[in-house]
Formats: C-alpha cells, sequence, structure tokens
C-alpha cells in the first residue's frame, strides 16, 4: 500500500508512538509485547485491558527522555501486535510467552511484555 491511500488511516498503535521509521521490526532495538490476560485473577476481571490501556496511555510520553539526555526512541521501538492467550490454561499460556519471548530474546531484542496478570512472569 502506498502512503497517500493511508492517509486517512490511523497509525498502528505502537508504544510512545515515535515516527514510523524507527517502528520497523527489523530495526528496532526494543520489542513490546503486549499479553491481554486474566484468565486466573480470582478477584475481578479486566487486567487483559492493561496492555491497550497502557499503549494508548504512552502517546503522551515525552519522547525525549530527561534522566538519559536522549531520545531513546532512537534504538526503534517496535509494538508486536495481542499475543492470543491460550484457553488450554495458563501453563499453556505462559509456554506461550515464554516461547515468543525466548524467540525475540535470540534475535537480540530487547523485549518489554505489558501483562494483564502477575503470572505472565512465572516460569
Amino acid at each position: 500500500m502506498n502512503a497517500e491511500f493511508l492517509e486517512g488511516f490511523y497509525p498502528p498503535r505502537n508504544f510512545a508512538f515515535p515516527p514510523p521509521q524507527y517502528t520497523d521490526f527489523e530495526i528496532s532495538k526494543v520489542v513490546v509485547l503486549p499479553i491481554p490476560y486474566d484468565s486466573t485473577t480470582d478477584w475481578r476481571s479486566g487486567s487483559r485491558d492493561g496492555p491497550k490501556a497502557i499503549i494508548d496511555a504512552s502517546q503522551y510520553l515525552e519522547l525525549y527522555d530527561h534522566e538519559l539526555d536522549r531520545e531513546s526512541y532512537l534504538v526503534g521501538i517496535h509494538t508486536l501486535p495481542e499475543l492470543q492467550p491460550s484457553m488450554k490454561g495458563p501453563e499453556e499460556t505462559v509456554a506461550r510467552v515464554y516461547k515468543v519471548a525466548s524467540d525475540l530474546i535470540q534475535k537480540g531484542k530487547f523485549v518489554v511484555m505489558l501483562g494483564g496478570e502477575h503470572s505472565l512472569t512465572v516460569r
């Protein structure tokens, strides 16, 4: 698709919404992995909406990092589509997350997981 065709569409939701040339997977050093999961939450559901809410709110972040004194997005930030949790159970979902994160790390990516609930980081 050409740029003229895409003018009427919202850009893909990418964490911090950096300029498009800094969001390509191949050149990005940082990869954001959203995981909308809350199947083991025992009190109230809804944490599965956390990754989307965090990404949406990130558009208001300042791209300049005062502590590092640099434009951190210049290393490239790519946001993957939401990882589909397994309905077979939490073990299968954690295994899926582990596999995807491991593959990304093998590709030299710094992985930032945005999850719904705490069980996503267990392994």
